[in-house]
């Protein structure tokens, strides 16, 4: 049974570890806005000559110079995200794994993996100098082949998925400034009346 003393060591331990961690993941979600800049509110210092233009041209349309700069304001952070979104693009990404799983290093690497359970000789070795290994050179061998490839599918991988997460949130972005955009122009609608 735990003595009451090692009991509250343990307790203090865990908060000492949980208030350590809410540290670091705060810390992490704090610079989320500097890896795209998309939640990055659009201000006068930043955008100041195209927040004043398009409030120009739509000022007709708003009550005060206020709300056509809020609208402006509005319509540059739509923009901003649509252009990250038709800049986003897997296909260089594709184009790298098809170069990788249907090209001729790939297929070199299965081929000599091949001969090595076929118990064959190579014409090259990375464990070994000796081209016709036997017993555990070649079993040396075929793991450091594979362990290679596996390095290789589980790079592409998660490469696939930092893409598709920052897609994802770029998405987010895309969506939370169209329903802000589409806020500030019924507000001038509302404004104006029938």
């Amino acid at each position: 049974m735990t003595s009451a003393k090692k009991r509250t060591a343990n307790h203090a331990n865990v908060l000492r570890f949980q208030a350590e961690r809410t540290k670091e993941v705060l810390r992490s979600a704090s610079l989320n806005a500097m890896k795209h800049g998309l939640s990055l509110p659009v201000d006068e210092l930043g955008f100041g000559k195209e927040i004043s233009q398009i409030a120009e041209l739509i000022q007709g349309e708003c009550t005060s110079l206020a709300q056509a700069q809020e609208v402006a304001k509005r319509i540059i952070d739509f923009e901003r995200n649509e252009a990250f979104l038709r800049g986003h693009n897997d296909a260089h990404l594709d184009a790298q794994m098809k170069a990788w799983f249907l090209g001729p290093h790939c297929a070199k690497l299965h081929q000599l993996v091949r001969l090595h359970r076929d118990k064959k000789k190579v014409d090259v070795a990375f464990t070994t100098s000796n081209l016709k290994p036997k017993g555990q050179e070649r079993t040396d061998e075929i793991k450091f082949i594979e362990d290679f490839m596996k390095l290789q599918e589980n790079s592409f991988l998660s490469k696939f998925r930092h893409s598709k997460r920052l897609k994802d949130t770029a998405v987010r972005y895309q969506k939370r400034s169209l329903n802000q955009l589409i806020k500030g122009v019924n507000r001038i609608a509302v404004s104006e009346g029938p």
